[in-house]
């Protein structure tokens, strides 16, 4: 069936089943109703797993009449606001892939994510060379055909359609847009496709209590951290930044050096200065949030949450590294959405606090850490707006290797 949205876009949607997942199954499609899904079974459920085995039946079942085709996978879920918000999303760009969900851990694209929340912006473009997620993803009907003979030329035994679609996008060079908020929810059900040492993987940027407004979707990004791994190439090194195991570690992705275009993540205390912020500035505005107005309710907070000082330290800097990030590249018109914000930082604290932390901050303790992080993505904007004049970003990097 086909679901007719705005500007003569008509989505047909399959979901990809396993049939020990029926319950899933179940939720999935009630959730989803609205765009009446069709199921497509793994033809070989009893073999090895093999998501590729069930995606190349997928991505050709394509709705005739459809100008979009989108594959769910059988254990996600979809807010009502979203799938009208999905229609408007597609119409905004109707030749582009379209990405639903962004895992909360993913080393490069849930800071693109989270950048765009934090941003204000709708869209956020995705990293070649890190898999694609394909939990809600749609294409045009044309693209969707193509991948789906892409796919069928390689062996069920590949297993992992995520990265195969990644490869696929970067060897036509097609830009991925995650939608920000992600429309589609992951749920925590134990993996059928081998991915059980992936963990709890939800949302970086979740939808819930979100609704869009007017024109939302019509916003261009305000970044593309992907810039140095496209055909284009890029002129500058971009950098993400990640909070796991309770630390704050940066990535860079550098082009045109003859190295790794990713590099492998480093401590941020050493090397934050190659992206603008020195970690002694990072943590004196740390000091003098803390010290001033709400800041010592906070700090006392964090205390009594059991949020050790050393994470507190890691979550600020993880946040003020995004904020200045953010506020460097980002137009003044955006303003972003304080829900969705919130809950970027949120998810980052979910996903990024160790076996031990996890175990040991209370509930209150998680709630202080996000306080914490909204109150250094506020610093963080400010110190930007003190930098105007200063030499262009690349320079500072050169003075500071030099």
């Amino acid at each position: 069936m086909n679901v007719r949205g705005p500007a003569g876009v008509r989505i047909g949607s399959v979901v990809m089943h396993h049939p020990s997942r029926v319950p899933q199954l179940r939720r999935t499609l009630r959730s989803t109703r609205a765009l009446a899904p069709r199921t497509v079974t793994d033809p070989d459920p009893a073999g090895p797993p093999s998501p590729l085995r069930t995606a190349k039946l997928a991505w050709a079942a394509v709705t005739p009449g459809a100008t979009h085709h989108l594959v769910f996978q059988d254990d996600v879920t979809m807010g009502p606001a979203c799938v009208g918000a999905l229609r408007d999303a597609v119409a905004a760009r109707p030749t582009d892939i379209i990405s639903l969900f962004v895992p909360w851990g993913s080393p490069n694209n849930s800071y693109a994510a989270r950048q765009a929340a934090v941003a204000g912006s709708p869209w956020a473009p995705l990293v070649p060379g890190e898999f694609v997620p394909a939990q809600g993803l749609l294409m045009p009907t044309e693209k969707a055909l193509d991948l789906a003979d892409y796919l069928s030329r390689i062996p069920d035994t590949t297993r992992d359609d995520d990265a195969l679609i990644d490869r696929f996008c970067r060897e036509r060079d097609y830009p991925v847009f995650a939608t920000v908020p992600q429309l589609v929810e992951h749920s925590d059900d134990v993996s059928v496709a081998g991915n059980e040492s992936h963990g709890v993987r939800r949302a970086a940027v979740p939808a819930q209590g979100w609704t869009a407004p007017p024109g939302y979707w019509t916003a261009a990004p305000v970044a593309d951290k992907g810039g140095p791994m496209r055909a284009r190439g890029s002129s500058d090194w971009q950098h993400v930044v990640s909070f796991r195991s309770s630390s704050c570690v940066v990535r860079f992705i550098v082009p045109h050096s003859g190295e790794p275009p990713r590099h492998t993540v480093t401590g941020w205390y050493q090397w934050s200065s190659l992206v603008g912020a020195p970690p002694e500035l990072v943590l004196d505005d740390m000091h003098r949030s803390l010290s001033t107005g709400a800041g010592p309710a906070l700090a006392a907070d964090l205390c009594q949450g059991r949020v050790p000082s050393a994470t507190a330290a890691e979550m600020w800097a993880a946040c003020y590294l995004l904020g200045l990030d953010t506020a460097r590249c980002a137009p003044d018109g955006l303003r972003p959405d304080p829900l969705v914000r919130e809950g970027a930082v949120a998810s980052w604290v979910d996903c990024g606090l160790s076996t031990r932390d996890d175990r040991t901050v209370s509930p209150s303790g998680r709630a202080a850490l996000v306080a914490l992080g909204l109150a250094a993505l506020a610093a963080a904007t400010r110190r930007a707006g003190q930098e105007k004049g200063l030499p262009p970003l690349g320079d500072q990097r050169k003075k500071a290797l030099s």
